[in-house]
């Protein structure tokens, strides 16, 4: 027979809600027999036989609930004095075998300090199947870590947390790897305050710090590490010199209670060298110095010789053109007494030439060279002497050899065969000039002598003519007019240069020449504005009355520079239009110039007459003199400027608009007309009276009144609040405590744009407060507080205003509520939620805490009143920031029981939060003991007919250890009793004669029970007999 699949489901899932490990099947067999005979009859069966038995089935597993498994550590403690803990990391890498179910999407791992839950979770439908780390960088867990305090041991615990209940029919490995807790901290120690003395070669330089030795000699530093309390010496310190290749420790000498060193200025450089000195010692003021050893060159001392003299003080010597000088030197060191020869040191000599080096006499202990004055040239010679070598002080001699020349002189001087140093003479005429040149000591003509004459732009050598003078034709053309200062030089080779100056006057020609307009002999003409004017000149020599050709005739004036057209050998003449002068009286000026002839200029006056002009307006394309127009809107204005007689249009005038406060001018636009365009922001509102002139350069100024009215712009606005639009017909709802941000958009009702720089203003009961205009998003904005207007039903005016733009204003209208808050509960340490359900054991004992915020400050609130709803009122710790009370779950009665906290506080909203407590029995285990021996994971025992069987049940409390007394331990199956309770030893027991029993396998089950708590059974416990 087959049992229906769904009466099996149900039993197997009643059976496995029990024991989901183990359950027993019972096969038999129902008989029913019919008597056929009054009365009753006998029915005899030699076998009943079950012949096959089949239970296959499918199950999962059911997760309960807020179920969890965790990873547990207890970590070391952090002592110390003066502890500050800066930062705590908390990292671990996890991974999961395969993808987290579906069926529990708020499963998550958890982390815990010190059983105190971290505030970040991380859900397991987020888990990989790699390692990854829990969170880039770890968990920030300082809080947690700082509350655990100093002296306790750290304990970290990993949780996964199943938030819902599901089936699971497969198995799900979640593994954690490489979990670490980094924390940081310090541990202030208070020093002593220490000072450092300092001795440089036995000198006290403490303050100074800085010593100057010479090269070649030891510095000896010392210093003296005190406690500056006691001035007592500290010894065992560390003290080390640095700033030589690796840290140097200095030497501790502690009868004379210091540290020194001694080093060597060889393993110095010449100049500063900065070297650091510290000193420290545990639980004393580290201190560091710094020091200068500055190492000096050696003093040397440098003679100089020249010619075997003496020359180190006045350093020069005369020496003649081409004979040979001796030049020796001594080079030796001052330190020494007596002073010593400084041997194979660069000694060079500069100032002619590649620098030359000396060279050294042993012997003599000097350093020589011979030089030739032909190679250093006539006049003085300064030359060099430098000698150094490496840590001596470098020395160096500057001297002077004068080599000599000879003197010579000019003797005379003749322009044009006459003795004299000047002359007057016409331009292009021809001079010459002859000198003699002689030696000053024999008073001898000088030959093969160079003999030039030099003065601006000229440059002519002269001619010999031995042996009697030098001499040189010029025109007079090579030189300029006026007077022209030339030099005659003279000079040979080991011979003085002899000079002599001589002026020579250029002279130019007399001009003059007659002016013609318009082919009349005059001076002055009147002429229309636009006419050709011609204009010629003759221009003559006034000695010979000839025609001078090449010259630059011009016509000068305001504006104008011209050239006349050369007509030879007639005239000079030119061609203007009268448009290129001025209207009214132009005064010109005629000049006439050539080179080496005498300038002439005369002045003539040529009057220029104006055009009359007409002018038409257009506003906005429209003939007219007036128009209406809004503010901030462009006015086209266009006129028409022509010259009256022709009715031609006049360009390149300027059309000037001009007003209070107002000037612009006119594009052009050729042919047809000028015209601009104007904001008419630049207008005052109301009627603007302005003037159009139009002028040009040789026409009549025209201008003409227009009236240009501006109206005021229409204006809208729209108001925002919390970034929400409000609309006039509604109550916007805030909080005490909440600020309120109110935007305000500004704009024109034309263009949609938003009006800046204008006056937005809140009133509220009579305070006004401006709103701030933000440029970068284009509005105004206010950001007010709501505790100050109050609770209730209010009333707010926006109103906003700018110069050319209508007012807009609006009610804002409010419903002001009291302050939201937050509360927080915590049972018997742990965080819960509202609606969340906590598992306690019946004789458990429940702590209730709460804390109680405000909502946007987030600070504790003190002073409130806080109910446990029907159970009592919370105990206030306001040092703690929370509240609490205790209740026994005895007394709750239910198995689930709804409890509801009630928080008030004036001006705070009262805060409700709600939690379920299931109550559950007490959790028991027991021991199963035949004749002694525990049998508990075994429940089998053989026994002889006739044996005693003594059962002992011990029944504990699984939490606490302990016996649970005043049960009842039933014995079910084939003998059915009850176990005997002895306290004594903390146990139940019943002695059973086998003799009772029948033969073979006896089965019996064992129940233990008492009032809150959960049952103890042995399903089958077996006594072969």
């Amino acid at each position: 027979n087959n049992i229906p699949e769904n009466v099996l489901i149900n039993l197997l899932t009643a059976v496995l809600q029990t024991d989901n490990y183990n359950f027993t099947i019972t096969l038999g067999i129902d008989l029913y027999c019919e008597d056929n005979v009054f009365g009753g009859d006998v029915d005899t069966w030699d076998s009943l036989i079950i012949r096959t038995f089949n239970l296959t089935f499918t199950y999962e597993k059911r997760i309960d609930q807020f179920t969890s498994l965790s990873w547990n550590q207890i970590g070391d403690k952090i002592t110390g004095s003066n502890i500050d803990i800066l930062n705590a990391t908390l990292n671990f890498k996890y991974k999961i075998d395969k993808n987290w179910t579906t069926s529990s999407p708020n499963s998550e791992i958890r982390v815990y300090i010190n059983n105190r839950i971290h505030t970040e979770t991380v859900k397991l439908s987020i888990a990989k199947t790699s390692f990854q780390d829990i969170k880039t960088g770890g968990f920030y867990v300082t809080d947690l870590v700082r509350a655990v305090g100093i002296g306790v041991n750290i304990s970290v615990s990993i949780k996964i947390y199943l938030a819902d209940t599901f089936s699971l029919n497969e198995t799900t490995t979640i593994s954690i790897d490489n979990a670490s807790l980094l924390i940081s901290y310090t541990e202030s120690v208070i020093e002593e305050t220490t000072s450092l003395d300092l001795f440089l070669n036995s000198i006290d330089k403490t303050l100074e710090k800085s010593i100057e030795v010479t090269m070649g000699n030891p510095v000896n530093i010392t210093v003296i590490y005190k406690n500056q309390t006691n001035n007592n010496f500290i010894q065992n310190a560390t003290v080390q010199l640095e700033g030589l290749g690796a840290p140097k420790d200095l030497m501790e000498n502690s009868s004379l209670e210091q540290y020194n060193i001694t080093i060597h200025t060889s393993n110095l450089q010449i100049g500063n060298n900065f070297l650091t000195i510290s000193a420290n010692k545990i639980y004393y003021e580290s201190i560091e110095i710094l020091i200068n050893i500055k190492v000096i060159e050696r003093q040397t001392d440098l003679q100089l010789f020249l010619d075997k003299n003496n020359k180190t003080l006045d350093k020069s010597i005369q020496m003649m053109y081409g004979n040979s000088g001796n030049i020796t030197v001594t080079y030796k060191d001052k330190e020494n007494y007596p002073y010593t020869h400084i041997n194979n040191a660069t000694v060079e000599l500069t100032g002619y030439g590649n620098p030359t080096n000396l060279t050294e006499d042993i012997l003599f202990e000097q350093y020589y060279i011979f030089i030739d004055t032909s190679i250093l040239g006539l006049g003085n010679v300064y030359l060099t002497l430098t000698a150094n070598k490496e840590n001596y002080t470098a020395q160096y001699i500057r001297f002077k050899i004068e080599v000599l020349e000879r003197n010579s002189y000019i003797d005379k001087v003749f322009l044009n065969q006459t003795e004299s140093l000047g002359i007057e003479i016409q331009w292009n005429e021809t001079l010459n000039i002859a000198i003699t040149y002689n030696d000053t000591a024999t008073n001898t003509f000088i030959d093969n002598a160079l003999v030039q004459l030099t003065g601006t732009g000229i440059s002519k050598n002269f001619t010999e003519n031995s042996p009697f003078n030098y001499s040189l034709n010029i025109n007079t053309r090579e030189l300029q007019l006026g007077i022209n200062f030339l030099t005659i030089s003279a000079q040979k080779e080991n011979y003085t240069l002899s000079t002599v100056i001589i002026t020579i006057s250029v002279l130019e020609r007399i001009t003059y020449f007659k002016i013609f307009l318009n082919r009349s002999e005059s001076t002055g003409i009147e002429i229309q504005w636009n006419e050709s004017l011609n204009i010629a000149i003759t221009y003559n020599d006034t000695l010979t009355n000839t025609f001078i050709d090449n010259a630059l005739v011009q016509l000068t004036g305001t504006g104008i520079t011209k050239n006349f057209t050369e007509n030879s050998p007639l005239n000079y003449s030119i061609n203007i239009n009268t448009r290129e002068l001025q209207h009214g009286i132009n005064f010109l000026t005629i000049s006439t110039q050539k080179e080496n002839y005498t300038l002439s200029s005369r002045i003539i006056t040529i009057t220029i007459l104006e055009r009359s002009t007409s002018l038409q307006i257009f506003l906005n394309q429209t003939e007219s003199i007036g128009i209406e127009i809004p503010w901030n809107e462009i006015l086209n204005i266009t006129i028409i400027y022509n010259d009256a007689s022709t009715n031609s249009f006049i360009n390149n005038a300027i059309v000037q608009l001009s007003g209070t406060g107002i000037s612009e001018i006119f594009t052009e636009n050729s042919p047809f007309n000028y015209s601009l365009y104007i904001n008419t922001t630049a207008l005052n509102l109301g009627a603007n009276i302005l003037t159009i002139s139009a002028k040009k350069d040789n026409y009549t100024l025209s201008s003409r009144t227009i009236t240009i009215s501006i109206l005021e712009r229409t204006t809208y606005f729209e108001i925002y609040i919390n970034s929400s639009k409000y609309s006039p017909s509604q109550f916007y709802n805030s909080s005490i405590g909440e600020f309120l941000n109110v935007t305000v958009f500004y704009r024109d009702f034309k263009t949609n744009a938003l009006i800046d720089s204008a006056v937005v203003q809140l009133i509220e009961s009579g305070n006004i407060d401006n709103l701030t205009e933000n440029l970068l998003f284009n509005f105004y904005e206010i950001i007010i507080e709501m505790e100050p207007i109050g609770a209730g039903v209010k009333f707010l005016t926006v109103s906003a205003k700018r110069d050319n733009y209508t007012l807009f204003s609006e009610v804002i209208s409010l419903i002001i509520r009291e302050k939201q808050t937050e509360i927080q509960l915590f049972l018997n340490g742990t965080q819960y939620f509202d609606g969340e359900t906590i598992e306690l054991e019946v004789t458990d004992i429940l702590n209730i805490t709460v804390k109680y915020f405000d909502n946007i400050t987030s600070t504790s609130l003190n002073g409130a009143t806080i109910d446990l709803i029907d159970s009592g009122q919370f105990d206030e710790n306001p040092i703690q920031e929370y509240y609490n009370i205790t209740i026994a779950v005895f007394d709750l009665g239910e198995t689930l029981n709804r409890l509801s906290i009630i928080a008030q506080l004036n001006n705070y909203q009262t805060a409700l939060i709600e939690f379920f407590i299931q109550v559950v029995e007490r959790k028991s285990e027991g021991t199963l003991i035949l004749n002694q021996v525990n049998k508990t994971a075994d429940p089998y025992l053989e026994l002889p007919i006739g044996r005693l069987l003594n059962i002992t049940v011990e029944f504990l409390d699984s939490k606490t250890g302990n016996y649970i007394s005043g049960a009842t331990i039933q014995l079910d199956g084939d003998l059915k009793d009850v176990l005997i309770e002895n306290s004594t030893f903390g146990q139940y027991s019943l002695i059973i004669d086998t003799s009772q029993l029948s033969l073979g396998l006896n089965i019996f089950t064992i129940i233990a029970e008492r009032a809150n708590f959960q049952l103890f059974t042995i399903q089958k416990m077996y006594i072969n007999i």
